[in-house]
């Protein structure tokens, strides 16, 4: 009796496609986990980053709201209206407080990282700062809204937005004129100031 000697060697055209299927299936759950990971990291820096901005400019606003209030030279013979404001100081976005019959100061200014959107050749700041004031005589209390809005990843997208408030439980001497633009409702359903004319002006009485 002859006898036949089936050696198996290589890997069967099946056996070829398995290994393929598997290699892709394994190569997408890659790509995905790599992906996810990246754009949580970015989600987190972002966020982290916008509320860093929004607490500076809630900071400076409240030191020098308080500052003032408190400093009566500044009220001294004619008793001048102080503004504060987001506006720009030279191409940065910045609080800023003007004092009646001097010149506006910035407050705060935050120097930040310029960007370049798609399609575009100018760089731009990666966000933009708004702010809304509210004067409550009855409780003696301002409250305020720091909106930092994407301008670059999402534009018009509220990434952070930060409300605090300042109490004067003893503040009889003076008055407030609040003066903030309609809200505006981007396309995505993010509320923020239409633009950024937003002010508080303090006049003491």
């Amino acid at each position: 009796m002859r006898m036949v000697n089936k050696s198996k060697k290589g890997f069967t055209l099946v056996e070829m496609m398995l290994s393929l299927a598997i290699i892709a299936i394994v190569s997408g759950c890659l790509y995905t986990l790599v992906f996810a990971i990246k754009d949580s990291y970015l989600n987190t820096f972002n966020s982290d980053d916008s509320t860093d901005y929004a607490m500076l400019f809630a900071r400076g606003f409240e030191n020098s709201f308080l500052a003032s209030v408190q400093d009566n030279s500044v009220f001294a013979g004619s008793k001048k209206k102080i503004t504060w404001k987001i506006g720009l100081n030279g191409t940065e976005q910045a609080l800023l407080k003007s004092v009646e019959g001097g010149a506006t100061t910035p407050v705060f200014t935050c120097s930040q990282l310029k960007v370049i959107p798609s399609g575009t050749s100018t760089p731009v700041d990666k966000w933009k700062i708004y702010m809304s004031f509210d004067w409550n005589s009855a409780t003696k209390v301002v409250t305020y809204t720091v909106y930092v809005v994407d301008n670059y990843y999402s534009p018009g997208v509220v990434k952070s937005a930060y409300t605090s408030s300042v109490y004067l439980p003893h503040f009889d001497n003076g008055s407030f004129v609040v003066s903030n633009p309609a809200l505006k409702t981007n396309t995505n359903g993010a509320v923020y100031p239409a633009d950024q004319s937003a002010y508080l002006e303090f006049t003491p009485s």
